[in-house]
């Protein structure tokens, strides 16, 4: 049941680590999209409003 209730939610990751790595490993475990924090706030905004648009 969990899975039948999972399967239509987007995972989108947003994280500090751009490791390649990590990215795929997100991927492999079914996200949608992944996202690298931005370092300042606004561009951290940005990002999020880009997000809001997608979503």
């Amino acid at each position: 049941m969990v899975q039948h209730c999972t399967e239509h939610f987007l995972g989108n990751i947003l994280s500090t680590s751009s490791n390649p790595e990590t990215i795929d490993e997100a991927y492999k475990n079914g996200a949608n999209g992944y996202f690298t924090k931005p370092a300042s706030y606004e561009d951290f905004v940005e990002k999020v409003q880009i997000l809001k648009k997608c979503c």
